[in-house]
Formats: structure tokens, sequence, C-alpha cells
């Protein structure tokens, strides 16, 4: 099951930016959106803010009531469709007929009985009613159990479903007040007809303030039922206000990235579920849905995913690959999907968050955001912690910001959200201001395009590795400004992406989009090579024609001085695979730490490059002499700052201990953060050094649990440090059992 990417502690990481972004709107402070320059995009060009797309935000639901998601920029019904495919609003029908007892005409069925039909201002012909219960007890474990705020949780409301007449739309009436009587109830149509949600209500007129609101999708006859659509997580609705929001909190340039785009919830997140988690399959017909709907319409539509889970084996989850394929056979659909909050450990990236062809968000923390929303201290740019990171992968793609204080249903008491969930919707919102302005100059657009343009203009933040933050920080004016450039150099218009194939060492078998060395100290040299494999990825709908004839000449080139070339110039015919390889040189990556190298592939005719390709070296300390077997490294972290040691496994090893500590007199928290060899999270019940409080953090990994292979220990200092953190790092390797209790620390 999948589970949503917002993070509740709200720990970062550090460093400089690379530049400085304008303070344009009023509510910078709250929603960065000038950030990834979407404010003074719109500010400049008002009629691109996003009109004429749908962004589908495929999550816990959206709340349409509330202030920021009522209207467009232009006066429109902003939430146009609510489905739900998490099966949790479904309410099962039964097929009933009118009968009469003691003169009372009333629907009897096996869950109840339903009264004031003869009432009901339309009635069908042939006198068939279709009648289901809604129930509170369905949401025991949901944020929102009492729907209609009477201090009970065991309700329940009549649902009764019928066609005036044949061939006829359906009509639903519900029983709001849930008395049993619904003649007092107004006949409702399909959302999609009248886009009209509504509330259970409560016995005091005065308490006109529901917890959450209501649409209804009345399903065909054969499916006997209908999805009574609502946000009781708040996280769709807060993503939802990131990505489209128009005068949130009805705060006139309280706007989210893309004010004009509307917006169609697709349910997935169960919240009766821990974490709102999907329900098998929820998530793959919601993005089918999104797809048909932009085809069989002809509009735009960029889906929003801030769900997913960590993947065994980046890149392979069969979700990737039905994202991938569906956005190959659609050319309006585009998808945003989260990175992942288990960072801030190499190679964490989740599914689908792997997509090749999904746009994939690292969380990006604004120092002006930190200070206003939690008192963060430090100063410059960062990347939050937990944002995942790549390594056999080319991903993240990039960073939006990955906080911020947005729309929230009225149940819910927190408006501010991190993770990368919030940074998911502001790059959805970026393509949705792409479209929206490509759409108005008639330039050339596809999924590819917008991601081709989206990197190769994104800027570095200094100090991070290509693992951290892919291209970098993202930037909505001057990728358009690309976009446009490209298309007057005519690049092939059945081009999507690029698929990089190369061998994972650590892996036989398997393949990455990255070259990722975490061996030890092996890495190949001379004669060896690193062997490449690239192929188009083409539109499922381009003509055969098209696919036989497309043609690329790729220019290669690289950054780095211990990665050589076999060729520089690589010619692709059709959907076929060229090749190339690289050799490198050991003796430069031999210092411990993590090394990095990029290969550039650059189309000629495109002013963006084609694709990257990072090389990445993972250089261990050893421990494997007697003499070695305790290390201990010291340092200082900034607000937010964060640092990287890899630990080798040595031969006949069966405990390896881990302790921090902040040092008397010094100032701060460092958390602990262990991963094994492939990534994973290594939970650490000690976490924290506090100077204030002596606590140092540990952890012992014995036994079978003790993986050979390349551990990475990554301490961080949290934001919410005023100063930097001095620290003492020390690991131990022995080759008998420690009880986790021991005291290893030596000073």
């Amino acid at each position: 099951m999948f589970r949503l990417f917002v993070f509740a502690a709200l720990l970062a990481a550090s460093s400089p930016s690379a530049f400085a972004a304008p303070k344009v709107g009023p509510y910078y402070d709250f929603l960065s959106r000038d950030v990834i320059g979407a404010g003074d995009f719109t500010s400049k060009h008002p009629s691109w803010d996003g009109r004429g797309v749908v962004i589908a935000v495929l999550d816990t639901g959206v709340d349409p009531s509330v202030p920021g998601l009522r209207t467009t920029s232009t006066g429109e019904t902003k939430v146009i469709e609510a489905r739900d495919f998490s099966g949790e609003g479904d309410v099962s029908l039964t097929r009933v007929e009118r009968t009469v007892e003691d003169g009372t005409a009333l629907l009897r069925s096996d869950d109840g009985v339903v009264r004031g039909i003869d009432e009901l201002a339309q009635r069908p012909k042939d006198g068939v009613y279709w009648v289901g219960f809604f129930r509170e007890e369905g949401l025991e474990r949901s944020s929102v159990n009492d729907i209609n705020r009477n201090g009970k949780t065991t309700d329940e409301f009549a649902v009764v479903a019928f066609y005036p007449t044949p061939g006829a739309a359906p009509l639903v009436v519900i029983d709001l007040d849930g008395d049993g009587e619904i003649s007092d109830e107004k006949l409702r149509p399909d959302f999609r007809v009248d886009r009209q949600h509504f509330a259970f209500g409560h016995p005091d007129p005065r308490k006109d303030q529901t917890p959450i609101a209501f649409s209804v999708t009345i399903m065909p006859e054969s499916e006997r039922r209908v999805e009574l659509h609502f946000d009781d997580g708040g996280h769709g609705t807060h993503c939802a206000g990131i990505a489209a929001g128009f005068e949130i909190q009805g705060k006139s340039g309280f706007d989210g990235i893309a004010p004009g785009a509307w917006v169609m919830s697709l349910k997935i997140g169960n919240n009766a579920l821990a974490g709102g988690a999907t329900t098998p399959g929820s998530m793959k017909r919601a993005m089918a849905y999104a797809a048909r709907w932009s085809r069989d319409n002809d509009v735009p539509v960029v889906m929003n995913v801030s769900y997913g889970i960590g993947s065994e084996i980046e890149g392979y989850a069969g979700i990737d690959g039905e994202l991938d394929e569906l956005l190959a056979n659609h050319i309006a659909l585009v998808a945003s999907v989260a990175a992942g909050n288990d960072g801030p450990g190499l190679s964490t990236v989740g599914t689908p968050g792997a997509s090749l062809l999904a746009w994939t968000a690292g969380a990006y923390f604004d120092p002006v955001n930190g200070r206003t929303l939690w008192g963060a201290g430090g100063k410059g740019a960062r990347i939050f912690g937990f944002s995942s990171r790549g390594g056999e992968l080319d991903k993240p793609d990039g960073l939006s910001p990955g906080v911020a204080w947005a729309s929230v249903p009225p149940f819910h008491r927190r408006a501010v959200m991190a993770g990368t969930s919030m940074a998911t919707p502001q790059a959805a919102g970026a393509h949705a201001l792409l479209i929206s302005a490509a759409l108005a100059t008639k330039t050339p657009w596809n999924s590819g395009l917008l991601k081709a343009a989206l990197r190769g203009t994104a800027k570095p933040v200094r100090g991070y590795a290509r693992v951290d933050q892919g291209a970098g920080l993202i930037h909505v004016g001057d990728a358009f400004e690309a976009l446009r450039k490209d298309a007057k150099s005519a690049p092939p218009k059945a081009l999507l992406a690029w698929r990089v194939s190369t061998p994972v060492p650590h892996r036989p078998g398997s393949t990455g989009t990255a070259s990722y060395w975490r061996t030890g100290h092996y890495v190949p040299g001379e004669p060896d090579t690193i062997d490449f494999s690239i192929e188009p990825v083409l539109l499922a709908t381009a003509k055969d024609s098209e696919k036989s004839e497309f043609f690329a000449d790729l220019e290669l080139d690289t950054d780095t001085s211990w990665v050589k070339l076999d060729r520089t110039r690589v010619g692709v015919r059709g959907e076929s695979a060229a090749h190339f390889s690289v050799r490198l040189k050991p003796k430069a990556v031999k210092r411990p730490g993590l090394h990095e190298g990029l290969i550039t592939a650059n189309l000629r005719g495109s002013k963006l490059p084609a694709f990257d390709i990072p090389i990445v070296i993972v250089t261990p300390h050893r421990f494997d002499d007697a003499s070695k077997r305790t290390q201990s490294w010291k340092g200082s972290l900034a607000p937010g700052g964060i640092t990287r040691r890899f630990l080798e496994v040595p031969p006949g090893a069966t405990a390896m201990m881990i302790e921090m500590e902040v040092p008397k007199g010094a100032f701060g928290r460092v958390y602990l953060n262990l991963y094994d060899p492939e990534g994973r999270s290594h939970e650490t019940p000690l976490r924290v050094a506090n100077s204030e409080t002596g606590s140092k953090a540990r952890v012992v990994v014995s036994g079978d649990d003790l993986t050979p292979g390349v551990w990475e220990v990554a301490p961080y200092a949290t934001f919410r440090n005023q100063g930097p953190s001095t620290f003492k790092l020390q690991a131990r390797f022995v080759g008998l059992e420690v009880p986790e209790t021991a005291d290893y620390f030596v000073p």
C-alpha cells in the first residue's frame, strides 16, 4: 500500500543557494511560489496562470468548500471532478420497489427503511429505487468519524438513487439529517453535472461549520453503488492548494502556483487505514482515469502524486512502468510525483518516484519560509534532510519548496505541512504554468519537452551533490524561455525521453539510469569499461513513419577528468539502442567519501541537454586492519547541515557500534541516521545527541542484521538549532556479539 509523503518531524539539510529568489507575492513567507519564479511569471503574464489545464490530485481527496479551492482566477468552479478510487466512500445499493405500510409509502431493504419517497419532486416512472446506507462506523479510524457533529459516531444516512425516466441521467437523494425521512432532502445529480458539494447537517442550526464537504458520483446501474467523495485526511486539500489555490484563506494574493488551473480530485487514500494508505489498485485506476479524461476531453492534465513507498530495487516496481506507459500513450498527460521522505541516505527514491517519464520532485528548504513558519535558524538555501536521494537512478529530477501554509478542510488544525508531498504540487503547478503559456503562444510541448526545459534551466544548490537534488531548483520563467527557443530548433516531436541503462555492480542482473558504485574499494580501472545503452522513448501515438525515420545525433561530454569516454558522438536511428562505454581512474576516487561525475548528452539542433548520466563512486572508510577497528571524526554542522561517512564491514566482524555526541559547552541537537548497503534506513532508537540534556545517539548492529557491504552514517543538525552544532562521531567493529546496553564510547 502506498502512503502519503508528508513529514511531521520537519528536519532539514544545508547549504547556500545558487541564487536568491525575488520576494514578489505578499504571502511569500507562507507559500513560497516566488522561489520557483511562479510569482514573477504570472505577474508578467496574468493569463498564463494555469488556465486551460487540469491538475489531477491523486491523494486523500480535495475539499471544494474551503477558501482557495472554490473558484479559479477567472471565477470558474475550481474542482471539476471528484472521484473516490479508494472505496472509503462507496455505498452499495440494493434494488427496492415502493411499498405501502400502514398507509405510508416507503422503501424497505434488508439494511433499513426509508420514508418520504412520495413527496420527492421527481420519482422513477418504473417504480424502481436503489437504496443503501452510509454509516459513520466505517470511519472509526478516520480523522473525522462524526460527520454531522452531533456527538455520536454511530449514525447512518440513507442514500436513494433512481432514474426518473428510462435513459435519463440518474438522481440521488441523501438523508443528510439521518432521520430516515427524505421528503425534506434535495434531489441531486452527479457532481460532474452540477459540481455542487454538500454537508451532513447538525441539529443545531447555529453550527454551520461542518468538518468536511461531500460530493456524489452515481455509478452505472451495473455497478450498483454510489461514491461519496470527501477528504477526511487533509493531505489532498493541502496539495491542491499549493498546486492551484486561488485566494487561500480568503486573502487576495494568497495563491498557489497555478491559480487559474482547474482541479480534479482523484481519491486514492483510504483515511480509515493507517496513514491514509491506498487500497489495492486505487492508484492505477486513478491514473488511468486521468489519462482517459484528458484524451476524451482534449484537455491537458497534470497528475500530482504525493504518494508512494520505498523500493526494494529502484525502478523495478510495476506502477513505475504502468505510469510510463500511460504517459507515452497520452500526449497531453503529465505527472509530477514525490521522490519520497526516506532521505538523507543514498539510494532512497521510492515508487512511483522511479518513473522515467514522470517528474520526480525533491524538497527544497527556503530560509524565509523556515524563519516564518518555524523560527528556523541558519542562513541560505537548503535541501530537506528527509528528501529521498538518488543512487542507482538519476532521480530526483529537481527541487521545489517542500513546505507551505495552504488550504486544509475545516476539521484539520494544521495548515502547515512539509514533505516531498509539498514539493510535488509546486512542480505540478509549474508544469501547469508552462502548458498554459505554451497553449497561449502556440509553442509545441509534451511532457518530455517540459521536463527537458525544467531540468536544463534548474539551478544547483551549492554544497549538495547531484544525488541530493537532481538538476537543482526549478524556475518557471527560465524554463519557458528555453522551451520557446528549443521549439525554434525543431526537436523531434515524437521524442519524450531517453532511456539510459547501465549495470548496477552490487546487484548482478539489474540496471539503473546512473552508474552507482557502492562496491567497497573496488572501482574498475583500465582496461575494464562501464557500458551504457541509450534508446529513445517515443510517443506511442506517433506514426510508424515518425518512429522509423527518427534520427538523433548526440554529442557526449563529461565534467570530470577521472571519467574517460570511448567516443564523443553517438547516432541513434528509429527506436533502436545505441551504446558507448567509459573508463575510470580509480586512484582519483580513493579518498573516502562521495565522488560524482556527470556525462552530458546534447542533441544537435536542440538548445537543451538531451540527458545526463551521473557517475557516483562511494569510497568507504576501511576497518580491515586491527589497529583501525575504531575510527572517530569531529565536525560542525550549521542548522540543517548534513554530512556522511561510509563504513565498509570488515571480514570477521559480528557487530558494528556507532555513537555520536555533542560535547559539553557546545550547543545543538544532531540526529543520527544509519542506512544499510541497500539504502534502507536502519532503526536507531537512540538517535539524538543533545548538548542540553547530555544525551548521546547510539546504535548497535550485530549478527544477521550486519549485512556485508557499505553502510552509510548520516549525522544532521535540525534547522531549529540557532547556531552551529559541534559533534563527535565514532564507529567500531568487533568480532564478538555486543549487548545494546554496552557503554562502548571511547573518548
